[in-house]
């Protein structure tokens, strides 16, 4: 991998690193000075050659685990950002050590307790679009001026410029072709500065996204490819820095829409719509703007689920062991319990134990939960219709 272009001092000096990093084997030692993870996230990296960079690494890997208390703050704040769904255990782990270290080096005076609310742009303004690879504007040049023409004037202008050209006479051609030659060769230079060349190529960089570090000194970043990562830690005051150009550009703030019923709600963790009660509810991205008006940002083009539509649901079953289909918020799910008899345990040193007539322990080979195998969580008949995680093996999917 190409590694990214940095200063040889250390813009860092306390770098929490997420597996993204690891993965794309990133120079983390010449960007901070001490690297910081959880040991769960050593733990989900399975690929072999990560796994063997970890074995030789160039700096101290610290290990740090949060409190409870901090995954807490975390957590909340998540919920209410509408995140909480997208990160795992592991990711609510990464952002409390992020938020340990800044409370340890810095404080939380500055972070917010809630997040901002995401502020909109009045009716006929247009927010300045990217520029492209193969068409950077140097940092000299002014994006504002009016120096981009239509294609009328274009063609105004090539018009008067043939007429004038048949009027002049002989004698001023020669000069007149100097001057077009002259123009030429400036704009040829001019097209030559907006291609990417080594001069500006730390300019496009940064206009991309890749290099995310500043000038200034930073005590406390998180370093993640996880977009959801990033939105909270952006929206809490946290420093996030990324690899390759995987950063969000602005935050967002999501909430659950249902497209039964047009109904909204704000609890993420909901799977059936509060007013129509359907399982049709769909993750948007919402903005306040200063009068308090909510704005949806729904995307039509994104296909919705028929997932259900052309296999039948199975015949509901009945019984204290029973596996149906959940189909609305409130149905009774059984318990699936093994049997007293499986839940007993032999420990004469129990100040409770009840001496039976043998000592041995009585396994429980005849009750319905040990045939249905309810200790490894009975499956049941399988539904056609429920999610099912693509595997490689064609030939051997069920």
């Amino acid at each position: 991998m190409d590694p990214l272009t940095f200063s040889t001092a250390p813009k860092i000096t306390n770098l929490v690193v997420d597996s993204g990093g690891f993965i794309k084997n990133h120079l983390l030692q010449g960007i901070c000075q001490n690297v910081y993870t959880i040991p769960e996230v050593v733990n989900e990296i399975k690929d072999k050659a990560t796994k063997e960079r970890l074995a030789f690494l160039p700096y101290k890997l610290n290990y740090r685990v949060p409190p409870p208390e901090i995954i807490k703050i975390v957590t909340d704040f998540s919920k209410l950002t509408g995140d909480y769904p997208s990160l795992s255990a592991v990711d609510l782990k990464v952002i409390a050590l992020t938020y340990l270290l800044e409370k340890e080096n810095v404080g939380t005076s500055h972070l917010h307790k809630e997040p901002k609310a995401t502020q909109i742009l009045p009716h006929g303004m247009q927010m300045d679009r990217t520029v492209l690879p193969g068409h950077f504007l140097s940092s000299g040049e002014d994006k504002k001026s009016g120096t981009h023409h239509t294609s009328v004037e274009c063609m105004n202008n090539c018009i008067h410029g043939t007429e004038s050209e048949v009027e002049v006479e002989k004698d001023n051609s020669d000069s007149q072709g100097n001057e077009d030659t002259t123009e030429t060769n400036a704009y040829l230079s001019d097209e030559d500065s907006s291609w990417v060349t080594p001069t500006n190529i730390e300019d496009v960089k940064r206009a991309m996204g890749e290099l995310r570090v500043d000038d200034a000194e930073i005590p406390v970043a998180c370093l993640s490819t996880d977009f959801a990562i990033q939105n909270v830690l952006i929206q809490m005051g946290l420093k996030a820095t990324s690899v390759d150009g995987m950063m969000i550009r602005r935050a967002q703030t999501f909430i659950l829409r249902c497209h039964a019923c047009f109904a909204t709600t704000k609890i993420m963790t909901k799977e059936f719509c509060p007013t129509c009660g359907n399982r049709t509810l769909k993750r948007v991205s919402v903005s306040l703007d200063a009068d308090g008006n909510t704005t949806l940002f729904i995307n039509f083009k994104k296909p919705i689920n028929i997932r259900g539509k052309r296999f039948s649901l199975p015949m509901p079953k009945g019984g204290k062991h029973a596996n149906n289909p959940i189909l609305c918020e409130d149905q009774r799910i059984p318990q699936n319990r093994p049997s007293k008899m499986a839940l007993r345990k032999l420990d004469a040193l129990d100040p409770d134990y009840v001496t039976n007539s043998s000592p041995f322990k009585i396994n429980d080979v005849y009750s319905r939960s040990a045939h249905l195998d309810v200790r490894l969580r009975h499956r049941g008949a399988r539904d056609p219709n429920t999610f099912r995680k693509n595997t490689g093996n064609h030939k051997k999917r069920k």
